[in-house]
């Protein structure tokens, strides 16, 4: 079980993420996974985006958006549990920040105007491109050329 007071960020460099209208697509560059979220974890997303955050702090940016009910907040910290497991967030080294009143997660609000649905967050996990995701042509020239795949990583 996570702490509730430790605070979270995403592990950049090596985690990159775009969204693209309610849904957050990560790549983490280490493994060569490609994730994608739904809109309950896009918004988890971006209170991590928008700096370090701990659990306690999020589970407030949620009750800003309305009533929470345990089922949700469980399932969110099963979903932020997922995202450590995953090195896709990692402990930060600086401080976190506290829900900012009258905001949702200083200025990131849910997708659309539907309450959103916490119990049904979730993460799908990508594995089908790694060697390609892996692969660092600008960095990994030889002399055979490029790009060459690393017989070591298969």
């Amino acid at each position: 079980m996570t702490d509730p007071d430790v605070n979270y960020e995403i592990n950049s460099p090596y985690v990159i993420h775009e969204t693209v209208d309610a849904e957050t697509f990560v790549v983490d560059y280490t493994t060569g996974y490609y994730f994608s979220m739904d809109e309950a974890g896009t918004w988890v997303w971006k209170i991590l985006a928008a700096g370090p955050v701990c659990l306690n702090a999020l589970f407030q940016e949620m009750e800003l958006q309305g009533p929470v009910d345990k089922k949700g907040k469980e399932k969110v910290e099963s979903f932020f549990n997922e995202l450590i497991h995953a090195r896709l967030i990692v402990e930060s080294s600086t401080g976190g920040r506290k829900p900012e009143t009258g905001t949702v997660a200083g200025g990131v609000s849910p997708q659309g105007k539907n309450k959103i649905e916490w119990a049904k967050i979730k993460m799908n996990k990508f594995t089908d491109m790694k060697m390609l995701i892996r692969l660092d042509p600008v960095h990994e020239i030889d002399g055979r050329g490029w790009p060459q795949r690393d017989e070591q990583s298969s």
